[in-house]
């Protein structure tokens, strides 16, 4: 197992400071955790991807002018994630794209189509449970699922404590009454 592996995240990025290769055990961190992050908040894999790479690079070019003041570097991550997420959607209403009409859907050969399917399904219910939240409940749960404390997640929304454990607190409570609403079988239905 690689050492890095151990090493808390202020130690990963000093060597990283020092040397711009040494950001990879960094990147292989977090790489998830930002990706599904930009997943969760573009619904595209392409351009989750998109904003996730240039979110990465934005951040190793930061790196030397990182300075740990008590929030950590996840916190700090995520911040620049949310900002290029943010810079994405203004560069993508100025500039929308027009579809080609010629061009054929292209197909993931590395997954079936009974897996996209099922990945698709999931997605689509967890967005319809996302969408019962407001924007900044939805912001502080995206956050919470990429497994960022509260504390960063406060550093990340620049909002106070209390103010993070309201929207989860009021964002989980939302959740919670969303899945009680599922319809259940009636007692003697033939389909159970």
């Amino acid at each position: 197992m690689d050492a890095s592996a151990h090493m808390d995240d202020a130690a990963l990025v000093k060597l990283a400071q020092g040397s711009p290769q040494a950001f990879d055990p960094l990147y292989q961190r977090y790489r998830h955790p930002v990706l599904a992050f930009c997943y969760r908040q573009l619904g595209d894999r392409d351009e989750a991807e998109d904003v996730a790479s240039a979110a990465f690079v934005s951040a190793l070019r930061g790196l030397p002018q990182f300075q740990d003041r008590g929030n950590s570097f996840r916190a700090w991550l995520f911040r620049i994630v949310r900002n290029e997420i943010g810079m994405y959607r203004r560069k993508a209403s100025r500039h929308p794209e027009q579809p080609l009409d010629d061009a054929g859907e292209l197909v993931d050969p590395a997954r079936s189509p009974e897996e996209l399917a099922l990945l698709a399904d999931g997605q689509l219910r967890l967005s319809a449970l996302l969408s019962t939240l407001s924007q900044s409940e939805r912001h502080a749960i995206d956050l919470y699922l990429a497994d960022l404390t509260t504390n960063e997640i406060a550093a990340v929304l620049d909002i106070s404590l209390p103010a993070v454990r309201t929207r989860l607190s009021r964002a989980f409570a939302k959740l919670r009454a969303a899945l009680l609403k599922v319809d259940l079988p009636e007692e003697g239905d033939s389909d159970v």
